[in-house]
């Protein structure tokens, strides 16, 4: 037998007695067998000290992450500290309920007269396989950690029946940490591991009476002296190899973490400041660093949907991005409502409402579900829903100023648009009177473009038809590719008595491709104003052919108000088949209108 130390002791008998055992907290079993128990203590010091260094890893790209966004340093400051606490918490709680359950599941170290299981559900090792055996302090985990009781390593050597011949020429390590342990129970089993495997003799030299912390040893037999020395040899340059894959892994996944962070939040930072060209860069690098990123591509989705509405680039690669948002995290409701408002642009209300209800089914409380609902109610041609609808996201959020209040901010401009469709003008002018008309006023998202639609409209109404111009002009300037924003500039400028006007913004609209009722009706006004009455029949058939999924019903009920209202009928002029036309229309429009709101018919008495 072959033995080294760190020092050179006294040397006694490696058997453990029934006191000592006893003392250890060993346990004793049927047939010999002897329990070495798991420490729940031990284990809660572990989950402690381990919890400070994974929080302290994951507050490092965090802490760089938040840059972009921070306004001092003192912010900065509390928010890394936040996220440290948070996530020191969050890993002791999960680790310690894992390695409980873990120890209640495998007991701990079982020693009997054949062999040692390191835990319950472990494969035998006889102690005939075991060849060497080592004790060392483990000084890196002791302050990695900051035990308490300074950490020791136990391996033991054992060799595996392998046809491979190089396997066969090497020793297997199963590593025992006494951080698992109390300092009895560790000193208890490694008495009886050297006693039972004699590795050490029982009588002559032996382990000394007290096992200090710094003590070290390593014995094997005698014969295997060959196989441990290329076991070392092995387990040296797998120690190394090691090292860099955890390494390069750790600054791999440390780095690209950080990398990708400070890249979305600085597109955050961008977007809302309304820099979207930088915003869309920035999105861009952060899902180039990780294509897996949902939120990367929402962002980059949101933002191309915006330069498309300024005429920079297409709605489809806003739609792209969405798309491959939710193919990266399926239950992401953001894409899924992104979704809907591009459906709404483009007036497709089966699409738009499909996406809401899928995303409301995952996340019902979500303030969006609740706008978005909202918005399809009142688009839709259900003013009542969708005034009741945006009434209870006001009531979420009652302050208007909020910066967080931009789901606020679009629920009073629908909740104005429903009261002009419900005829009530004066409540839609008190809900939009706090307003401004001042696009610099609005730094947080808020969608003025809406809000100088409905405004516009409001104006209309009020037979304020040049300020109805402006508004209408404003809101195509901001977005030039805005079909809804062109069909109401189209709507004031025939009020305004501006033909040329309205017939281009008409044409511009059409251009887009959007199947909007709206287009035909104002320019079927356009023709009523010049006295072009049959023309103006054709036009209102025309807004009848659009399908129904791009129908609404306050616009169905329009073309039948109007329709029905016009200064010369052709039954008037003694002509019956357009009479009859015209009856057929009138019956058509009625019948669809009702079929999308039975009660839309009582705003136009």
């Amino acid at each position: 037998m072959s033995t080294s130390g760190a020092d050179n002791p006294s040397l006694v008998s490696a058997g453990v007695s029934s006191a000592g055992a006893a003392g250890a907290g060993v346990s004793a079993g049927a047939g010999g067998q002897s329990l070495f128990p798991f420490s729940s203590h031990s284990l809660a010091q572990l989950a402690v000290g381990s919890s400070v260094v994974i929080a302290t890893l994951l507050s490092l790209p965090d802490g760089i992450a938040l840059i972009p966004g921070a306004t001092s340093i003192i912010s900065w400051t509390l928010r890394v500290i936040g996220n440290w606490v948070i996530g020191a918490v969050l890993w002791f709680v999960g680790f310690s309920a894992l390695v409980q359950l873990l120890r209640l599941v495998s007991r701990g170290v079982i020693a009997g007269p054949s062999g040692l299981k390191l835990s319950r559900f472990d494969r035998l090792i006889a102690w005939s396989d075991i060849q060497a055996i080592s004790l060392e302090p483990n000084d890196f985990f002791t302050r990695i950690f900051s035990l308490k009781v300074p950490a020791r390593k136990l391996t033991i050597f054992f060799r595996f029946t392998a046809r491979n011949k190089l396997l066969a020429n090497l020793l297997f390590p199963n590593f025992i940490p006494s951080f698992f342990f109390t300092k009895e129970t560790f000193d208890a089993l490694v008495r009886v591991i050297f006693e039972r495997s004699q590795i050490l003799p029982i009588s002559g030299a032996g382990l000394p009476v007290d096992l200090d912390h710094d003590y070290a040893v390593f014995a094997y037999r005698p014969e295997q002296l060959p196989t441990v020395r290329n076991t070392f040899s092995w387990l040296k340059k797998q120690r190394i190899i090691v090292t860099l894959v955890v390494a390069i892994s750790l600054i791999v996944f440390l780095g690209r973490k950080a990398a990708v962070n400070y890249s979305y939040n600085s597109a955050l930072k961008a977007y809302r400041q309304g820099r979207l060209e930088k915003a869309r860069q920035d999105y861009r690098l952060s899902v180039r660093f990780d294509p897996t990123f949902a939120a990367g591509w929402n962002g980059l989705a949101q933002t191309e949907f915006h330069l498309a509405e300024i005429q920079l680039t297409d709605f489809e690669r806003a739609r792209k991005y969405w798309v491959r948002a939710l193919w990266c995290k399926p239950d992401y409701v953001e894409p899924r409502f992104g979704l809907a408002r591009l459906a709404f642009y483009q007036r497709k209300f089966a699409d738009a409402s499909d996406n809401i209800e899928h995303a409301a089914g995952i996340d019902p409380q979500n303030s969006l579900a609740i706008l978005e609902h909202a918005e399809f109610a009142v688009r839709y041609g259900r003013p009542a829903i969708g005034l009741r609808e945006a009434r209870l996201l006001v009531s979420e959020a009652p302050d208007r100023s909020r910066p967080s209040g931009e789901y606020a901010f679009i629920a009073h401009c629908l909740i104005a648009q429903a009261k002009l469709d419900m005829k009530d003008i004066a409540g839609a002018a008190a809900e939009l009177a706090v307003y401004k008309d001042d696009p610099a006023d609005y730094r947080h998202g808020e969608n003025v473009t809406y809000m100088f639609i409905v405004k516009s409209r409001l104006l209309n109404a009020q037979k304020k038809f040049a300020e109805a111009e402006k508004l209408a002009l404003a809101a195509v300037r901001l977005q030039p590719r805005n079909e809804e924003a062109l069909v109401q500039a189209a709507a004031s400028a025939v009020a305004c008595g501006h033909k040329e006007a309205a017939a281009r913004h008409l044409n511009a609209a059409r251009a887009l491709g959007v199947r909007d009722p709206w287009i035909e009706i104002v320019d079927a006004r356009a023709s009523v104003a010049q006295g072009q009455i049959q023309d103006a029949i054709a036009k209102y058939g025309e807004a009848l052919a659009v399908p129904d999924d791009n129908q609404d019903a306050i616009a169905l009920a329009t073309i039948y108000s109007e329709l029905s209202t016009l200064p010369l009928s052709p039954a008037g002029d003694g002509d019956a088949a357009a009479a009859l036309h015209v009856q057929r229309l009138l019956a058509e429009a009625h019948r669809r209108a009702l079929s999308k709101n039975p009660i839309v018919f009582q705003y136009f008495k």
